[in-house]
């Protein structure tokens, strides 16, 4: 009986560090999973292997002198669509040019630990193979597809609306389809909206007031006490499990020092528990593409206290894994790809 061969993910390496290259190469082959088709020393040598090679995902740093990371990434997404996971230090100090990375069309950001010699290397060896294992599934058509205009519609709404609250969690592909939700809803909706992106904290600034820039709506990092205003998205703290509680009739912003065991900081269940327990039936849930399991327990609490729940499709999710989750819970209501949900909310609150 002939054995079945799991096809390896085939990566690119790009450091300008031969050591480097060599190091990263050897934390790889080490998986049995991933194999190393070709490395590239500079921004320029990696468009023209990423064209020559075609590989599953690319492992890119992002000082590499004229032609750097930022620069193979803006050609790369626009001449040959591949994941891209950024493999840099810069984030211990230069939180923008990660930002700008990610704003370019890398999909991650592994920190690279400081001195490559160092058992540090070795911490970060689990994290890089599986953030490659989880992203190299993700369709190269999907990465083309990034076309934003601002909304300036408007919509009537009724004066009583019989939903009150927009919970959403997201993790690793979700910012595009928190983008595509956002863009397609009214300058004046109604509702307060609140988010759990898994995002490191340093990048969330960034990621809100870019959001805040181009779309429709008001949209600010959560800060703790703030009262909960309509119109407005709040993206969760990120070194925080962030909740929401109710105090002297009015919803606020708090931390939890509760930890759950699918993520922390920011905890999607964490804060889909606490909108059921406040909003119950007046609640929407959401759950967009993402990694991992986190928002399974908190989307059936808002299923259970009769709330409207709904995840993304297979089809429009980078990284299925959370919306999967969600539906095999039996806990979602509606099945959706991220361009129709907006326009389902919509609908649901002119219904009277």
């Amino acid at each position: 009986m002939k054995k079945t061969l799991m096809k390896s993910i085939r990566c690119l390496v790009v450091d300008d560090s031969g050591l480097m290259r060599l190091i990263t190469s050897n934390i790889l082959a080490e998986s049995k999973e991933v194999a190393v088709i070709g490395t590239a020393n500079d921004g320029k040598e990696a468009v023209e292997k990423t064209k020559e090679l075609r590989p599953d995902v690319i492992l890119m740093d992002l000082e590499m002198g004229e032609f750097g990371g930022q620069y193979a990434i803006e050609k790369i997404m626009k001449s040959c669509p591949t994941p891209i996971i950024v493999l840099s230090s810069l984030g211990n100090f230069d939180n923008q040019a990660i930002t700008n990375a990610l704003n370019a069309g890398a999909l991650d950001f592994i920190n690279k630990p400081k001195g490559v010699l160092s058992p540090n290397i070795r911490e970060a060896q689990e994290q890089i193979i599986h953030k490659i294992k989880n992203i190299a599934s993700i369709g190269n058509q999907l990465l083309a597809e990034k076309q934003h205009q601002k909304n300036k519609k408007t919509v009537d709404f009724p004066k009583n609306c019989n939903y009150e609250i927009v919970v959403i969690g997201a993790s690793t592909g979700g910012t595009e389809s928190i983008e595509k939700l956002l863009e397609e809803l009214p300058k004046n909706f109604p509702l307060p909206i609140v988010i759990a992106q898994h995002m490191p904290q340093i990048f969330l600034q960034s990621f809100a007031s870019r959001l805040d820039y181009e779309m429709p709506m008001r949209v600010r990092l959560a800060q703790e006490n703030e009262i909960l205003t309509r119109k407005t998205v709040y993206l969760a703290n990120g070194n925080k499990n962030n909740i929401l509680i109710k105090r002297n009739k009015k919803v606020i912003i708090a931390y939890s020092d509760e930890k759950f065991e699918k993520h922390n900081n920011p905890s999607v269940d964490c804060l889909m528990n606490s909108v059921a327990t406040i909003y119950k039936e007046k609640a929407i849930g959401i759950i967009l593409s993402g990694m991992g399991k986190d928002g399974q327990e908190g989307i059936t609490s808002i299923y259970r206290n009769g709330g409207l729940t709904i995840a993304q499709d297979q089809n429009s999710s980078l990284i299925n894994s959370m919306p999967k989750a969600a539906i095999s819970s039996g806990s979602i209501k509606k099945i959706l790809a991220d361009i129709q949900i907006a326009d389902f909310i919509i609908s649901l609150l002119q219904v009277n």
